[in-house]
């Protein structure tokens, strides 16, 4: 570099070489105002960070103090993850119930329960609930109402499961088996003035099953000798030894009461479970009672037909054929 020397002379800059005096290039205002402005050492967050190097693929965070520092728990891989999230995650979490919470689905369960869809799309416990099935054919499943006691898993001689039918179904058995029919018929009631009501038992026809047959139409001489107030004189025993399970009923008036009659299969003076019984409607003349499922009637076991009225019937006659199938 060239530059004057004490007596004004030119001569050549003994500190400055060419190429330094070129660094003056672009220099736009005086270099050591500029320098004077500029911070001398890093300080604030920054002084964590001006010579140490960092671990790698950490996110970076701030520490207790307020320096730059490296999370210890969160990567920059788990960082990314953020990418997507559209709101608080955990708002987002919270709205959801824990694994260990219980749900709609299992609220209201008992154990071994079968669940189901309710009317508004949530699990419910449902109706229908079922043992492990352990080949040994003992794995009861209960289907539907209490009357239902058990369907029981069998193994036939195939080996492939079968469901059978609750215990007091009417199943292949029984269709297959002998059916017939029973009578009962006799005069109802012949109630007080003013009306109340009033009960009369219809009688079995039990000659038919002594081998004597007769006229057992409605309103018959046979028939108006088979009915009585009293319960235990109007039942008699049918089959000796022999039982059967009703599978229906079918009653007649012979005239149509003003307020309708209702007739109960009985069986030891007491009702069958589930009941048997029909209620023939005010101005008609006939009903019936159909069942899927009855207690049987066992053998030696006496019958008879309760007749329910309200009206003074003394002069009607009443008639019901039981339909069965022998055990």
């Amino acid at each position: 570099a060239v530059t004057t020397d004490g007596t004004g002379k030119i001569a050549v800059s003994g500190t400055v070489s060419d190429t330094e005096l070129g660094y003056l290039d672009g220099v736009t205002s005086a270099i050591q105002g500029q320098l004077d402005a500029k911070q001398a050492t890093i300080t604030g967050s920054a002084t964590t960070i001006d010579t140490e190097t960092l671990a790698v693929s950490s996110a970076v965070t701030t520490d207790g103090t307020g320096k730059i520092a490296v999370s210890g728990t969160v990567s920059d891989t788990e960082l990314g993850y953020l990418d997507g999230v559209t709101s608080a995650i955990q708002g987002q979490l919270d709205t959801h119930t824990a694994d260990s919470a219980a749900h709609s689905a299992t609220d209201a369960n008992t154990a071994s329960t079968i669940v189901r869809r309710d009317g508004s799309g949530n699990f419910a416990a449902g109706t229908i609930s079922a043992s492990t099935y352990d080949a040994t054919g003992a794995a009861p499943i209960q289907i539907g109402s209490a009357d239902v006691t058990s369907v029981t898993i069998v193994t036939d001689t195939t080996g492939d499961g079968e469901v059978g039918l609750p215990e007091n179904s009417i199943g292949p058995d029984e269709l297959g088996a002998t059916q017939g029919e029973i009578i009962f018929c006799g005069n109802l009631s012949n109630n007080s003035d003013p009306p109340v009501a009033g009960t009369n038992y219809l009688g079995p026809a039990t000659s038919i099953f002594n081998g004597a047959y007769g006229d057992w139409s409605l309103s018959s001489v046979n028939c108006d000798g088979l009915d009585n107030a009293t319960e235990s004189t109007a039942d008699a025993l049918v089959m000796t030894n022999v039982g059967f399970k009703v599978t229906g009923m079918y009653c007649k008036l012979s005239s149509a009461g003003a307020n309708g009659v209702t007739f109960t299969l009985r069986s030891a003076e007491a009702s069958t479970t589930p009941v048997i019984s029909c209620t023939v409607a005010t101005g008609d003349t006939d009903c019936r009672s159909l069942s899927a499922s009855t207690t049987d009637i066992a053998a030696g076991a006496t019958i008879a037909v309760q007749a329910v009225d309200s009206e003074d019937l003394s002069l009607e006659g009443g008639w019901c054929r039981v339909f069965y199938a022998l055990k």
